[in-house]
């Protein structure tokens, strides 16, 4: 539960850093006179603004976030039920080992 609860704080501080760097660079565009072609205007204007890490932390931090909701949320509740039924398996194969060959 404590990792839902951190995936759940990274992803929404991740989004909330990522549209922070994207609204300060879309405040920034009207002093944007020269830019080149690549990054274009508003890369220029986000790169200017040093929106440009935060913009990447912002999203390193969003699929993290959203990495641990899927793992904790999905994967373990699929996994769990099987996980549980492999131990019990392993389990009555050991008693019954025991049971045979003695200890």
């Amino acid at each position: 539960m404590k990792r839902i609860i951190a995936g759940g704080f990274l992803l929404l501080g991740g989004i909330l850093l990522y549209a922070a760097a994207h609204i300060a660079a879309a405040q920034d565009l009207v002093n944007i006179h020269a830019w080149s072609t690549p990054p274009g205007k508003f890369g220029t204007a986000l790169r200017e603004t040093g929106g440009l890490a935060a913009s990447r932390i912002g999203i390193a931090l969003g699929v993290c976030g959203f990495a641990l909701l899927v793992w904790e949320s999905l994967l373990a509740a699929w996994l769990a039920p099987a996980l549980g039924k492999m131990r019990a398996e392993v389990a009555r194969r050991n008693e019954e080992f025991d049971r045979e060959f003695g200890k």
